[in-house]
């Protein structure tokens, strides 16, 4: 079990990561563990994310081979700052990202890893980090998470935007939302970043927005829905 405190975390490999990512640590917990990665040297020139922050030597490596143990994926980078995204911080999200996608930018065809410099290192012209970036524009500055039962809403980004790819559309205008993901079925559509005590009007239902400023509602997939504010409609 993981203490709130966080003193018996091991906190030298992207495991914990893993812990976060999967549900298994409560917000408290989840911050100890941002804040431990951060002081890790885990985040090589701010970029990516390493397997491990322990002395890595050719001795533990057959043939001395350490090539995978010291170097930043693109895999563990997504795990951590999705695990960022969940609970809600967006500054440390901010930070991770940002560096990546710049370069993404400058240089297109990007290296498969980063190094100890946070410099693209091994095969050059790789797929991994442009697709993790490309998912995390998704997942992360537009927050949208679709899975088997549940869209999960939590943008990383601030103000009013429309996103539409494929069968997924989701619209922030002021407080309103509008969303629509492809499929059949009634899903569980989970709104982040409200006001609470704000209420909004879903499928002819007021709901009013708790102290942690999130709701879960029911909805059919393959269909708009509506989030309205309910103050649109005149209400006290």
């Amino acid at each position: 079990m993981l203490p709130g405190t966080g003193a018996d975390l091991d906190m030298l490999d992207s495991d914990d990561v893993l812990a976060v990512l999967a549900g298994i640590a409560d917000d408290d917990r989840a911050h100890t563990i941002f804040e431990r990665l951060d002081g890790t040297g885990m985040h090589p020139g701010g970029r990516g994310t390493w397997v491990s922050a322990r002395p890595d030597t050719a001795d533990l490596h057959y043939a001395g081979n350490i090539v995978d143990s010291r170097c930043a994926f693109a895999r563990i980078w997504w795990a951590e700052i999705r695990a960022r995204r969940d609970h809600g911080d967006r500054d440390g999200f901010t930070r991770m990202f940002e560096p990546v996608r710049n370069d993404l930018l400058t240089n297109t065809w990007m290296g498969e890893r980063y190094d100890a410099a946070g410099a693209m290192t091994r095969a050059d012209g790789y797929h991994e980090y442009p697709g993790v970036v490309d998912n995390l524009l998704r997942e992360g500055i537009y927050g949208i998470v679709v899975d088997v039962a549940t869209v999960d809403l939590h943008p990383m980004r601030s103000g009013d935007f429309a996103f539409r790819s494929g069968g997924i559309a989701v619209e922030r205008a002021g407080r309103d939302r509008r969303v629509m993901v492809p499929g059949v079925g009634t899903k569980t559509f989970q709104f982040h970043d409200l006001k609470p005590d704000d209420r909004y009007l879903w499928l002819g239902t007021v709901v009013t927005v708790p102290k942690g400023g999130a709701i879960s509602v029911r909805g059919e997939a393959g269909i708009e829905h509506e989030l309205n504010w309910t103050l649109h409609f005149g209400a006290d």
